[in-house]
């Protein structure tokens, strides 16, 4: 969700820059299968991670590049990045200062990470010039749910929760209204991230009004400026 809203601005440049998925676990899959699903040009998309069963089935011989560390990629395909959707903190794959000059020919990186703990920290993005960060993954809940949880344990604010503590409140939510419905549920399995549950899921959201937060955060901090957005992103699609 956060993805989708927040994508939108690098492809509306003439050239078409990459974009790197760093991890390929249930968020990477999620991230890949959306820009698969927009048309994105493959070739412009590059995927870090050590894990290919899943994604020799997306890739389908597709001419999406793959590296198992960002520091590996080729110079000519790394000064083209403008885009990183981190969906890692896996040690051997997290975003630092030499990975982001690796990386690096005078371009602005632009990186979203949904990881918790952060995939690139801040003492590593503090280093770094010429680069946005933005949160990822956080929900927002305006009004009409009730949780006995303090976001602050966490390091969040009011109202702001990352998207699988939200995910259990509207499924608290739900079975309180309807507890006849825990039978169905049972047929969902909310540890895989398929098109099942994250339609039921999604269903959920917007029945409950959980959307993004309306300010953009960079390390739990509200941002001054707007958040990286990706409308403007994805015009230069096929």
């Amino acid at each position: 969700m956060e993805i989708e809203a927040n994508l939108q601005k690098i492809l509306s440049n003439n050239h078409k820059p990459n974009i790197v998925i760093n991890g390929l676990g249930l968020l990477g899959l999620s991230a890949l299968e959306f820009l698969i699903d927009r048309n994105i040009d493959d070739e412009q998309i590059i995927v870090i991670s050590n894990y290919t069963k899943d994604l020799k089935e997306l890739i389908n011989g597709k001419n999406i590049k793959l590296y198992q560390n960002l520091k590996l990629i080729d110079k000519g395909i790394a000064s083209n990045i403008e885009l990183i959707i981190n969906c890692t903190h896996n040690a051997t794959n997290i975003i630092d200062f030499e990975a982001i000059t690796h990386i690096q020919n005078g371009q602005q990186i632009n990186v979203i990470d949904v990881a918790v703990p952060y995939g690139f920290p801040e003492e590593e993005f503090l280093k770094c010039k010429n680069v946005k960060r933005q949160d990822g993954g956080n929900a927002y809940i305006e009004k009409g749910l009730e949780f006995f949880f303090n976001p602050e344990i966490c390091g969040l604010t009011e109202n702001v929760l990352y998207g699988c503590f939200a995910e259990t409140v509207v499924l608290s939510a739900y079975l309180k209204a309807n507890p006849n419905e825990i039978l169905n549920l049972k047929d969902f399995d909310f540890f895989n991230v398929n098109k099942k549950t994250k339609n039921f899921v999604k269903t959920l959201f917007e029945k409950y009004k959980i959307g993004i937060a309306p300010e953009p955060y960079n390390f739990n901090r509200r941002m001054k400026k707007p958040r990286i957005s990706s409308k403007h992103y994805l015009r230069n699609t096929k």
